[in-house]
């Protein structure tokens, strides 16, 4: 995804599921952290499948352990720091 996408109300995700359908992304940029996280919660709801969530800047699990997001049973998150990168 860009980094700076035209921004597209879509409250179902339509959108962003067709084009994660042809272009399945491993990573994604956002410069407003708030819209990140709202965008990530958005994503990880609508999808029931098993989910391995890489954490590298700590926004998303930050808002999980405060409460403000609710962890689905589905997402397994990993922070992974320089004492346990080669262990996870």
């Amino acid at each position: 995804m860009d980094k700076n996408p035209d921004q597209i109300l879509d409250s179902k995700l339509i959108h962003i599921q067709n084009e994660f359908r042809e272009k399945i992304p491993s990573i994604v940029l956002c410069s407003e952290p708030f819209h990140k996280a709202e965008f990530l919660k958005k994503l990880i709801d609508s999808i029931e499948s098993p989910i391995i969530f890489v954490d590298m800047d700590l926004l998303y699990t930050g808002y999980v352990e405060s409460g403000i997001i609710q962890k689905r049973n589905n997402v397994t998150i990993f922070h992974p720091t320089k004492e346990n990168w080669k262990k996870n």
